[in-house]
């Protein structure tokens, strides 16, 4: 079973993306990125359940 966290994440202005130190352990998981309706980086984490 896959367990989903959305993170909003933040860009510089040259375009890199800021990764919240709370996702530094999931870093290599299956994820998608996206901006929603305000523009914001939308950060989704899928990760199998224990």
């Amino acid at each position: 079973m896959m367990s989903e966290k959305m993170f909003i994440g933040e860009t510089t202005k040259d375009g890199y993306i800021i990764i919240p130190p709370e996702l530094y352990g999931v870093i290599g998981s299956t994820f998608d990125v996206y901006t929603d309706e305000e523009g914001r980086l939308i950060l989704r984490i899928f990760q199998k359940s224990q």
